[in-house]
């Protein structure tokens, strides 16, 4: 999501994460084999920037602590439902601005956009679906899901509708 942001002319990000590069993201990041055992968001920033030297790419290595302006859209893209739960619970409840929540799982996006923390907070299910992740198809999956994010950021930042979608790849027809 945020190589296609960047591509798309976003130049304000702030990179939450204080996960390092293992080999298995290389099937579902953009990441390359010489970054394994970086950290995720300074090895991000480094692309970031190198595709746009006017960005201003902020790389926090820890977990979200809910500090951003009110007005800022929130884009999550985080492994687990307590995960999410976790960010929810250090936003503020009168937080103005977009959250954008990304989801995937085996061949499956689903997409929700949010206009506020209790809205999101009625998407969370209470347990979350065990479909299963492969290095067969989540590379392809992870790509279109950071599209289909930049998609909802530009049409959140123009003014249009946006709603929450679920798109399963099984069922895309190709002609």
């Amino acid at each position: 999501a945020a190589h296609a942001l960047v591509r798309m002319g976003v130049r304000n990000i702030t990179l939450y994460d204080p996960d390092t590069i293992e080999r298995h993201n290389l099937a579902s990041q953009l990441y390359d084999v010489h970054e394994v055992g970086l950290l995720k968001v300074l090895a991000m920033s480094q692309r970031l920037q190198a595709m746009n030297p006017s960005a201003h790419i902020e790389a926090i290595p820890e977990r979200f602590t809910g500090g951003m302006t009110h007005d800022s859209i929130l884009v999550v893209c985080v492994d687990t439902i307590a995960s999410r739960r976790e960010i929810l619970a250090k936003l503020p409840q009168n937080r103005h601005g977009m959250i954008v929540d990304c989801r995937v799982g085996g061949e499956q996006i689903e997409l929700y956009p949010c206009a506020s923390p209790r809205q999101w907070e009625a998407t969370l299910p209470d347990r979350a679906g065990q479909d299963p992740c492969g290095a067969q198809f989540i590379a392809y999956v992870s790509i279109i899901a950071g599209g289909l994010v930049a998609m909802a950021v530009r049409r959140i930042v123009s003014a249009l509708e946006v709603k929450p979608f679920y798109f399963h790849l099984g069922s895309l027809a190709i002609f």
